[in-house]
């Protein structure tokens, strides 16, 4: 019985994360990934082929929530902000502070696509903080099925391609 009850609310937990209405190009989810192991949540990225629509949500049902989020968009790795390999959030293009912490971006950030060509690549960063955790840890999206580790980075940093290749 509690497999079941697990089983059908997480199902209305995807339904409600979800974009409602998605035109355009199918919906990718990313783990969003704490303290380089803990599963936090999640980035939904999709495109209507003028504007790249990307939106953070945590594991509202473990108490975690969202301070801050960092995104940049860029055609090629080299292109997003960087100091010796390093990602550097605080100088993304886009950002949001939450206060209080949300368990959803939302509206989701509206990047206009503009001369990027497919495939491109995403640096998804977030603050985040979760019930029973002294305090708030980074956050990185990376792909459900592998992680692409920033290649010359001394900390810990994901990046991800989109559409997934």
């Amino acid at each position: 019985m509690k497999k079941q009850l697990l089983l059908a609310l997480s199902l209305v937990v995807v339904l409600f994360l979800l974009p409602i209405s998605v035109s355009g190009s199918e919906v990718q989810w990313y783990k969003l990934i704490a303290a380089q192991h803990h599963f936090v949540g999640g980035i939904n990225v999709w495109d209507d082929g003028e504007t790249l629509y990307v939106q953070y949500h945590t594991n509202y049902w473990e108490g975690c929530r969202l301070i801050e989020t960092h995104l940049a968009v860029a055609q090629d790795l080299d292109d997003i902000p960087q100091k010796n390999g390093n990602p550097i959030p605080g100088q993304f293009p886009y950002s949001r502070e939450y206060n209080p912490p949300a368990i959803r971006d939302d509206p989701p950030y509206q990047i206009p696509l503009g001369d990027l060509e497919k495939p491109f690549i995403i640096a998804a960063h977030a603050v985040v903080i979760c019930d029973g955790w002294e305090e708030d840890e980074t956050a990185w999206a990376a792909y459900c099925g592998s992680k692409w580790p920033f290649p010359d980075a001394r900390k810990w940093a994901y990046y991800m391609v989109y559409p997934p290749q």
